[in-house]
């Protein structure tokens, strides 16, 4: 189509007018029909989509948001006042299939205020949030600051709180909570006599689960204390921390510290602690714990100055584990009970005897006899009731499956072990046994891991014997100490046994993981500690330092079963104007249930201005006995030699069991002398002068290089029908060394001869190592003849050089 040529633009002339007014629309039309809904979709990151949201808000029950901003100024002839408080609320709840509701708030308020007499300025915040669930689930974080300065005529003084706190708690089938929190509190002031300035500050963080009003079962804490002060006449810094951790059931680990520092016109003084503890208890109640402790000073005066340091190291383990069965260790057995302490009964008995006995672990112990022969002797305790004569009931042993340890420390006083152990059953609530083991003692492994068989009278043995009871239903155990059960030997042989310990426990992870039960240990402890003190003064100057090493075992129980061993050190010097002194004191000790054996050995020198110089080393011991006993090996264990390279003096007896040997003492200069008197009168047997009788006998004792002077005297008097000698001899061990030596007659008369006289002799002898005996004889050589001798004298006079 040809476009027809524009009338408006005739001859290059616009002849258009102006544009009119837009004309009114006309009516708009019906809307269609709505179309059905299409399912909710997703967004392109997975997230709710606007339909999802238009869904969710169409359920909203309560949507709320609040702004509260208040602004207060005052100002009249007294003081002046500004103010301002200000909130932002919002809130969100949704009532449907799950309830819940979120809450965040803001509120702020500032407060300053002038008058004549003081000008304050306060601030305080607080930001929240939190979420409640209809499980009763909480998780909430909050913040709150409060700030505060003030000053007047008294002085001036500025502080500062904050708190900020984060938890999570639901309340279900296990309670939960978890919460986080920061305080922090600090402080200045002045005035017209001093200035102080301090810090508090807290971190904690818990979690825990379980009833409610229940310890945590895990914290961990620091607080932090500073303060500094300072007056016209002194000044003053502290320092305080603590950190823990902590664990429900006793485990735990702590660092504390302090330090103070502290001057004034007349002295200055620093202090520094600090405390490190860690704790852990297992499953028997087995504690383990570790300690460090140490403390050190400083302080200055116009008199002198005095320095220390205290520490102490501190480590243990053990102690005695709890047994189901709480008479384990017979400790309460009063004497009307007879033959059954409290918490046991006698569950048969068709023999032997049963008597209380002062105890090794426990106050007393159950002593058990039985004849011999055929039948049982065995007592009980039980979570149920089994009409035990005494009872035996107790409800410790009421417990579920699990894996268990019969513990037994056990005496055997006279007989054999064997037909004698323990049982052990487990029953359902009915009544009804359905899990059983037992041992035999003459054929189970004890803490020595060997059989003991028939056992050694006298001896102690200890048995811990780890049982699986991992079964459904089980609801009481039921256990036996055995003295005679048929059921090990039909005819159990006769015997003594004295039961120190019978009871059952839960066994510990370690003991199931590495299937063996292990005897629970008493108490162990080891502790050093060190205290280190100089002081220098205008009359002198001290050093002084102690040192203790200490070891003890508590064997647990109720009676004194302890063994302790401890070395004390103290090492002293001292200086002044009249002289020195150095000295130190070593001091070794062990006890065992009260009896105590020490040795003491103090070494100390002196030096005085005057010339005189002191020198004293001595060793003090004690022991039952008395005996102190001093000995030096060598490195092979052969005995070595001490050398005492000066004088030496003993006031008292010098008992001398082995060898002495004289290298540089004169000859003859060392003797030993063994003696004999015999004040009877003898006489020759009537008729029978040749008769051989004994006049006086002396024994000694000698080493190898021995040499004795036996000496003899004795008085004689006679007669005899005819012509007759009298013959002295001296043996030894029956051997004539001596003699016959000849005594003639003193007088030849018409009918016989007569003797009368003394006679003194000696000989010389080296008899060799061992005991001898030295005896001086008489004899006549004819039968007619008679004597007497009414006084001997024998000496046997050794010669060690």
């Amino acid at each position: 189509m040809n476009q027809l040529p524009s009338f408006y633009g005739k001859g290059n002339v616009d002849l258009r007018g102006p544009r009119g007014e837009k004309g009114d629309k006309g009516d708009q039309g019906e809307p269609g029909p709505r179309g059905e809904r299409g399912e909710p979709g997703k967004d392109a990151t997975g997230g709710a989509s606007p339909a999802d949201l238009k869904r969710l808000s169409d359920d909203v029950a309560l949507l709320k948001s609040n702004v509260i901003d208040e602004v207060t100024a005052r100002t009249d002839g007294e003081e002046a006042l500004a103010g301002r408080l200000q909130s932002v609320e919002a809130s969100y709840a949704k009532r449907t299939d799950v309830d819940f509701a979120l809450d965040a708030r803001v509120s702020e308020e500032a407060t300053a205020r002038a008058n004549a007499i003081l000008a304050e300025a306060t601030t305080r915040q607080e930001l929240a949030a939190t979420l409640r669930s209809e499980t009763t689930t909480k998780v909430s974080a909050a913040i709150q600051v409060e700030q505060k300065a003030r000053a007047d005529e008294y002085g001036a003084i500025a502080s500062r709180l904050g708190a900020i706190e984060a938890d999570y708690t639901t309340a279900g089938e296990v309670d939960t909570k978890v919460t986080a929190k920061v305080s922090e509190e600090a402080q200045a002031r002045a005035d017209a006599v001093s200035a102080v300035a301090s810090r508090v500050q807290a971190l904690e963080a818990s979690s825990g689960s379980g009833g409610s009003g229940e310890d945590p079962v895990a914290r961990a804490a620091i607080q932090e204390e500073a303060r500094v002060r300072a007056d016209a006449i002194s000044a003053e810094a502290t320092a305080r921390q603590n950190l823990e951790t902590k664990l429900r059931g006793e485990t735990s680990a702590a660092v504390s510290s302090e330090a103070q520092a502290r001057s004034d016109a007349v002295s200055a003084e620093a202090t520094a602690r600090q405390n490190l503890a860690a704790t852990l208890r297992g499953e028997t109640d087995q504690k383990v714990a570790a300690g460090v402790q140490e403390a050190t000073s400083a302080s200055a005066t116009a008199l002198g100055s005095l320095a220390t340091r205290t520490a102490a190291v501190e480590a243990s383990v053990g102690g005695s584990p709890t047994y189901l069965n709480r008479a384990a260790y017979f400790a309460d057995w009063p004497d009307s009970r007879g033959e059954i302490p409290n918490g046991w009964g006698l569950a048969t008995q068709t023999g032997g005897a049963v008597v209380r006995r002062d105890g090794v672990i426990g106050r007393y112990a159950m002593e058990t006899s039985w004849p011999g022969g055929q039948g049982n002797l065995f007592h009980a305790v039980s979570g149920l009731s089994f009409g035990d004569a005494g009872g035996g009931v107790d409800l410790g042993m009421m417990i579920g499956p699990g894996w268990f340890v019969v513990e037994v420390d056990v005496s055997l006083v006279e007989g054999q072990l064997n037909g004698s152990g323990c049982y052990l059953a487990g029953y359902n609530t009915s009544g009804v046994a359905i899990v059983t083991a037992s041992w035999d003692f003459a054929l189970q492994p004890d803490a020595t891991d060997t059989a003991p068989g028939a056992g050694l009278a006298g001896r102690r043995y200890r048995f811990a014997l780890l049982v699986d009871f991992s079964v459904n239903d089980l609801a009481s155990l039921r256990f036996h100490p055995m003295t005679a059960w048929e059921s090990f030997l039909p005819n159990v042989p006769a015997k003594r046994l004295r039961w120190n310990l019978a009871g059952v426990r839960q066994a510990t992870a370690e003991e199931v993981a590495n299937k063996k039960a292990r005897v629970s240990l008493g108490a162990l402890t080891g502790r050093v500690a060190t205290e280190e003190t100089v002081r220098a003064q205008a009359d002198g100057v001290l050093s002084q330092r102690l040192s203790t090493v200490e070891a003890r075992f508590d064997g647990g129980g109720d009676v004194d079963q302890r063994v302790s061993a401890k070395v004390a050190e103290e090492a002293t010097a001292r200086a002044n104007q009249d002289g020195a002194l150095a000295s130190r004191i070593d001091t070794v000790e062990t006890t065992a249930n009260g009896a105590k054996a020490s040795l003491q050995t103090v070494s100390q020198a002196v030096s005085t201005l005057d010339g005189r110089q002191e020198v004293y080393w001595g060793v003090t011991g004690t022991t039952p006995e008395g005996r102190v006993a001093i000995g030096l090996r060598k490195k092979d264990g052969s005995a070595g030699e001490f050398l005492v390279d000066t004088n030496m003096r003993v006031t008292g007896d010098l008992l001398l069991d082995g060898t002495l040997t004289t290298r540089t003492i004169g000859a003859n200069q060392v003797t030993s002398t063994a003696y004999a008197v015999n004040g009877t009168e003898q006489t020759s047997p009537a008729g029978s002068g040749l008769t051989v009788r004994d006049l006086v006998s002396t024994t000694v004792t000698s080493s190898a290089t021995d040499t004795y002077l036996v000496n003899v005297s004795a008085d004689f008097g006679g007669s005899s029908p005819t012509t007759s000698y009298l013959y002295f001899r001296i043996l030894r061990d029956g051997v004539v060394i001596y003699g016959p030596l000849t005594i003639r007659p003193t007088a030849f008369g018409q009918f016989g001869v007569t003797f009368g006289g003394m006679l003194a002799t000696s000989v010389v002898d080296q008899p060799g190592p061992g005991t001898h005996t030295y005896t001086l004889q008489l004899y006549a050589d004819q039968s007619g003849a008679s004597w007497t001798s009414s006084y001997k004298i024998m000496t046997a006079t050794a010669f060690k050089r």
